[in-house]
Formats: structure tokens, sequence, C-alpha cells
């Protein structure tokens, strides 16, 4: 019934979108599980008819057919047919709908969407519109808005670069870090930001000091200048009681691609980074345990600066 005329011509206008409303609402229900008929029943004619049924008038319809491709996004299949058939183009239309619900839902199945590598190039393009999406007042879709960016960010240089290139970007992700409001957010924003900090001017800026106090992408030249090194911050995700386990092990990621500087590294001992790894060496995951052993491994490499003045002296050149 979803792709046929059948309905239009048997019932009037106003009764048709309603009977559109109630199948991609049990739709929404019946394919929140991939199987082995995901492929066969959501063909490219149901997922054609679904992506422009995101553009419906009716606001069930618009709340409802994103839920369905979220769910048969599950699918890598169905991901690729959603991707080359306009649907992430067609979800960023339904995403600037005022409501929240549809917004919310717009941006979770583009979450899904984004494991298929092509599908992140193509979401790259609107990468303002996600930035604008993390400030919403509507906590749904602030959650889903940061971890859509972190899965676009997911091995992606292209992505990586468009994001540095918004201005107050990097801050807000970790004014969010900061502030702790909501765990989901937290998590989002770090997963974020292991995906940055594998760039080498990204991992000295975070070092070095970022700006604590937020900014307004609106007036990105209005905020407060105070920078501090987010180390400290990422160490304390690192100490018991954990803030959540998913944000201990985000934290130490970042805290291992940091270790490419010397002087990152010096920091994390100043900072009794050593105390919170050794106590990861007893964590139950072993990853952490592995993790925290070879940044610990990194930290062996810090030059005492009494080596470091007599090396130069030793060498002739002033440096």
């Amino acid at each position: 019934m979803l792709t046929s005329a059948l309905s239009e011509n048997l019932l009037d206008l106003d009764q048709n979108d309603e009977v559109q409303a109630n199948i991609t609402e049990a739709l929404a229900n019946v394919s929140r599980f991939d199987c082995a008929e995901t492929t066969v029943k959501f063909n490219g004619k149901v997922i054609d008819t679904l992506v422009v049924m995101c553009a419906s008038k009716n606001k069930q319809v618009r709340r409802h057919s994103p839920l369905v491709l979220g769910n048969v996004a599950q699918n890598v299949a169905c991901r690729t047919e959603i991707g080359s058939r306009g649907g992430i183009e067609s979800l960023f239309l339904a995403l600037e709908d005022n409501d929240g619900t549809t917004q919310a839902n717009v941006l979770w199945a583009l979450s899904n969407l984004m494991w298929h590598p092509p599908n992140q190039e193509r979401a790259g393009r609107f990468m303002m519109e996600i930035i604008k999406h993390m400030q919403s007042y509507w906590l749904a879709v602030k959650v889903h808005a940061c971890m859509l960016l972190a899965n676009m960010l997911y091995y992606n240089d292209a992505n990586r670069v468009r994001f540095l290139e918004i201005v107050g970007g990097m801050e807000l992700l970790l004014h969010y870090i900061t502030l702790r409001t909501d765990i989901s957010i937290v998590e989002g924003c770090l997963r974020a930001l292991v995906s940055l900090s594998y760039l080498d001017y990204v991992s000295t800026y975070l070092g070095n000091g970022y700006n604590a106090s937020g900014v307004d992408l609106e007036n990105p030249a209005e905020h407060n200048d105070t920078s501090k090194s987010c180390i400290p911050l990422l160490l304390d995700f690192m100490r018991p009681p954990f803030y959540s386990r998913d944000s201990m092990r985000h934290a130490q990621e970042i805290i291992c691609n940091l270790c490419v500087h010397h002087n990152n590294r010096k920091l994390i001992l100043n900072n009794q980074g050593i105390e919170a790894l050794v106590s990861l060496q007893n964590d139950e995951d072993v990853g952490v345990q592995n993790l925290a052993v070879q940044i610990v491994e990194h930290l062996e490499d810090v030059t005492p600066p009494e080596v470091l003045a007599r090396m130069k002296v030793d060498i002739g050149i002033d440096r």
C-alpha cells in the first residue's frame, strides 16, 4: 500500500495522508531488527517512496519516515541503497522542520547511515547544520547531533577538515565535555575528539590550551580568551568514580593520541597521569589495561629538563 497509488484512488487526500502515517508508524515498529528479509522487503522501490515521504506535508509521516530509514540502515546493503537514492539529502531537507521530534528522528537516522563511508561524504556538505543542531534547546536533538558528528568524523579526514574550518566548533565540543550536562552528549563529543586527536596539529592544540568558556558560533569573536590544556580534563574522566565507562575509554584513547608530542607527555606526568594509568591497569576490561600500559610506555620517553640542557651544551649550538 505504501508504494501503490491504489489508496489515492479509493480515498480522499486527507484520508490518504492518514493511511501513509499509519503505515510508516507500523513500519517503524516492524523494521527495528535487521534480518535476512530486510533487503528483500525494503527494496529500491520502497526506499524511493520513504525518501520522498520525508518531505510529506503530514507531520506524522515526516516523523516516522526517518525512523524507518534509520532502522533499515542497520543493514549494510540498505545503507548503501539509501545513500545512492538521495536519502541523505532528503533527510537533511526534513531536518529543516521546526518540529523537535522530527529533527531528533532525522539525526538518529543519519547517525546509522554514517557507517557507510560514501554517506559520510554526502553528509559532510551539511556540517554547519549539524553544528547548529548541537546547540538545540531540545535535549534529544542535541544528543543525536553529537552522535552524528562523531560518526561523520570516524576515519574520515575530509570531514575532520570541514569541522575544523568552522570557527568555534572545537571549542563547542570541549565546552560540552567540560559541562557534563548529559552522559550521551559527553560521550558523543569525546568520541568525536578521539577522531580529531589523530591529527597532529589538533593534538598540539589540545595540549597547549583551548578556550574553556565555550563560543557563540554566531559571534565567534565575542568570547573569553582564557585558555587551558585539556589534559587535566581528560585525566579526570580516567579517575574513579568514572563519569561513565565509555567516557573513560574515549578519554584514554585521546590521551594516547596526545602522547605523540613531548610537551603533552610532560603535562600528563605533571598532572598525576601516572597514578590514573596505574589504576586502570587493574581494570576489568583487558583493552583498557593494555592501552594504559601502552600510554605508560610512551611516558617513559620524557627527557628531564636538566638532561636536555646538558645535551644542548654538548652539541654546542644555542637552541
